[in-house]
């Protein structure tokens, strides 16, 4: 029968005879992406002998499978019949199955479909690699404090069905990854990290963690061990630098303020590793400035230094100021010492 001729032969049926209608559920599309996105149809056809019924309502149903309706849900109440006897909603699926779906008429529930069977195909899987910065003001470089980098990923806009395996490395910079972190797997070290993802807070995630000695802007680079079509992603992070107190203290302990051209005088003092709390026996440097003349070198004897300088100035009418330095590894002490010229 023809559309042209099925119109004809349309009508409107009393809602409480349920005597002589007939419900046909036909899903045509055998064949459609379980994306969740794409949708398939499925189309209820009500008639009442030969004619074609309109303006009744018709419930569907998902019997067998994990398909939902547009609600969301796997009953519906869909539109009613149309002038040609027909009712028609759509439905997605996220797995990939043959499933099964019903419809009756809404108002007359003994009239219903036979079952009909659907099919939604597995779709390929299409990874995503996202990452950002947990620590967006940075760390300072003092080798312990750390960064972190998190990588999400996602595949087909969805949570992962198994956990994927993300790659961390450095380009450029002396950073160092911390290989001590949760889910850290094997063949990891400082430069190259490898970090399997977790479920957290309904995302799949995999952080990484690095500190470094250099104030620097370190780039890390994110991507998928076993997906390398996956675009690889990355982010920069700061390490600030660290003022770093001397190990080594040095003090000038007793100097003399004022000495005449050609006179000498002591300057001693202390040398202190302040790691250890001792006093240091070595060899320590000296430097003095004109008119100051002195050794170029003192010896440290359990962390006490003494040495002698002298006035080198012959002429002139008003005292004149030299330095001496005393200087220790990463440790130093300066003093200034007048030297007052030989009368005329």
């Amino acid at each position: 029968m023809t559309q042209a001729n099925e119109a004809l032969q349309s009508q409107s049926a009393d809602d409480t005879d349920t005597s002589g209608y007939k419900l046909v559920l036909n899903i045509p599309d055998t064949s459609v992406a379980a994306d969740g996105k794409t949708t398939n149809q499925a189309d209820a056809k009500l008639t009442l002998g030969s004619l074609l019924e309109s303006d009744q309502p018709v419930t569907f149903k998902i019997t067998q499978g994990w398909a939902v309706f547009s609600n969301g849900l796997q009953q519906i109440d869909g539109p009613k019949t149309g002038p040609m006897g027909h009712s028609d909603v759509s439905f997605t699926d996220t797995t990939a199955e043959t499933g099964k779906m019903i419809a009756w008429m809404t108002k007359n529930p003994t009239v219903q479909s036979d079952p009909a069977t659907y099919t939604f195909t597995a779709v390929a899987a299409s990874y995503e690699l996202t990452l950002s910065s947990l620590t967006p003001n940075g760390e300072q470089a003092d080798g312990t404090s750390e960064n972190e980098g998190r990588a999400v990923v996602t595949v087909n806009g969805k949570a992962l069905g198994e956990a994927q395996i993300v790659r961390f490395e450095f380009v450029g910079g002396s950073a160092s990854f911390d290989t001590s972190k949760p889910y850290v797997q094997s063949g990891s070290d400082s430069h190259t990290l490898y970090v399997q993802t977790h479920s957290e807070n309904g995302q799949d995630i995999a952080d990484a963690y690095f500190a470094d000695t250099v104030g620097e802007t370190v780039t890390l680079k994110a991507s998928l061990r076993d997906h390398s079509d996956v675009q690889p992603q990355s982010q920069d992070f700061t390490f600030t630098p660290v003022s770093v107190a001397a190990r080594y203290k040095v003090q000038i302990t007793d100097y003399p303020g004022l000495i005449a051209d050609g006179e000498s005088a002591p300057v001693s003092g202390t040398v202190l590793d302040t790691v250890t709390g001792t006093g240091v026996s070595d060899t320590c440097t000296v430097e003095c400035t004109w008119p100051i003349g002195g050794p170029d070198n003192a010896t440290v004897t359990n962390g006490n230094f003494s040495f002698s300088v002298y006035g080198e100035y012959s002429s002139g009418r008003v005292p004149k100021r030299g330095y001496v330095m005393v200087i220790y590894r990463d440790g130093h002490d300066r003093v200034g010492i007048y030297v007052a010229p030989t009368p005329p």
